[in-house]
């Protein structure tokens, strides 16, 4: 279960006179909001009150918490390592790297889940060649747990398919970012998780970022993917600022190493090779 607090004085500080009618008889009352029930110890017309300014505060206002995936993947205290493969632009070789790096630790003795993060478009499950008959749409719309959709495939890897076509799940709400966030929980016998995620700076993207241990932002030379891949990183670095991200790049169709480097070096330094532009 996902517990997140607000302190009385972080409401305050954040919403001042809306909340301080409710918000008197419970001064230095540390506020825990579990799926948004009430605690035992709060009036009715109180939380009622309060509940809107809670919400949001908890969902990205003053501390900036989220629903985090990666709090709540473990299982009797073994770490699971989440991994998260993004990138600015489309069509820079996100998935295949994500299929390749799940291949590759598999082939090194680990439990391996690749989930298909690209919600909304994806296409993981193209290369590697099986037809889900379940997807991430039916865990959000609470018709299967996550547990019940993921795959074996004969790459020796678990797949979790995400949805190809539908809007929907590539826009959803807090609520159900925290049921999707919750049903990670099932995940836990694995070693490491790899997310695909969707290209550009989408709510989810971001979620599924701040959710990671480690995450690659994937470019190639294309001065159009070296200029997104910029942003996105700007983007990550200054938008998730509730904890410290494992941020690398990973510069793809390169013919040398010392091309990568330099494609490297000018997305690191920006645009005028001030390292203040990140």
């Amino acid at each position: 279960t996902v517990m997140k607090t607000a302190r009385y004085e972080d409401l305050i500080a954040a919403y001042e006179n809306p909340l301080e009618h409710a918000c008197d008889m419970h001064q230095g009352q540390v506020f825990v909001a579990n799926g948004w029930e009430k605690p035992e110890n709060f009036c009715d017309s109180a939380w009622e009150t309060m509940l809107p300014f809670i919400k949001e505060l908890l969902q990205g206002g003053v501390t900036g918490a989220t629903p985090n995936v990666s709090e709540t993947v473990s299982n009797n205290g073994h770490k699971t390592r989440i991994i998260a493969i993004t990138s600015g632009k489309g069509g820079v070789g996100k998935t295949n790297i994500s299929v390749n790096m799940a291949i590759a630790y598999a082939q090194l003795g680990k439990k391996v889940i690749l989930i298909d993060g690209d919600l909304g478009m994806a296409n993981v499950n193209v290369l590697m060649n099986v037809v889900p008959q379940y997807n991430l749409m039916h865990v959000i719309n609470k018709k299967k747990t996550m547990k019940e959709i993921i795959l074996d495939t004969e790459f020796g890897i678990k797949f979790i398919a995400g949805a190809n076509g539908f809007s929907k799940i590539a826009n959803l709400n807090v609520e159900e970012l925290e049921y999707f966030a919750k049903q990670f929980s099932t995940l836990g016998n694995a070693d490491i998780i790899i997310i695909d995620t969707g290209a550009g700076i989408a709510n989810n993207v971001l979620q599924f970022v701040a959710a990671a241990d480690e995450v690659y932002v994937v470019t190639t030379p294309e001065p159009t993917a070296i200029t997104d891949a910029y942003g996105i990183i700007k983007i990550i670095t200054t938008e998730i600022v509730d904890r410290q991200v494992n941020l690398k790049l990973l510069v793809n169709r390169v013919h040398s190493a010392d091309e990568g480097r330099r494609i490297a070096d000018r997305i690191i330094t920006g645009k005028n090779n001030t390292e203040e532009e990140i």
